[in-house]
């Protein structure tokens, strides 16, 4: 019996460090804050944020069909578990946090509305009325911004060991 780890083994565990990574860039100030949305990190955040995105949500579309195998189902149950972990790191930061990371819009977090998920259709729905000019968040943090303002949060990560 092989004991070696199968290859979809090592493409998820991949797929999972590759999050927590993002999330790690995406934490530091000198990323986030960068203000030329071409700098080489922020390409590299943006790129391997819309890959990984992509790469879950079309696992978790192979998982859901009728024909298909045992451990296409786990993957895409896998690749659901990791996109709602990865998408919860962000909806940790504060707004300002979120708004500092100009590559993070709507046409990026398309990839996770084609999800079947509830779970996930409604982290990405909270992530964008978070980041939208004209949520009530957002105009609450306009207006905060007016009386004082505070350091943005740093990154909490949450992504799970055993996703």
């Amino acid at each position: 019996m092989n004991s070696s780890p199968d290859y979809i083994e090592n493409a998820m565990y991949g797929r999972k460090w590759m999050a927590r990574l993002i999330v790690l860039l995406v934490g530091m100030k000198s990323v986030a804050t960068e203000r030329d949305a071409s700098s080489e990190s922020q390409k590299v955040v943006k790129e391997q944020t819309q890959k990984l995105l992509s790469w879950c949500v079309a696992k978790e579309t192979e998982g859901l069909q009728k024909d298909c195998s045992k451990s296409d189902k786990v993957l895409g149950e896998a690749s659901s578990a990791l996109v709602l972990s990865f998408l919860a790191n962000f909806d940790c930061m504060s707004v300002d946090r979120l708004h500092e990371l100009e590559w993070l819009n709507p046409v990026l977090l398309s990839w996770c509305t084609r999800s079947k998920s509830e779970s996930i259709q409604k982290a990405i729905h909270d992530l964008l009325e978070k980041t939208s000019p004209a949520s009530p968040k957002a105009a609450a943090r306009t207006s905060e911004e007016s009386e004082s303002a505070p350091a943005p949060a740093p990154a909490r990560q949450v992504l799970s060991a055993d996703v």
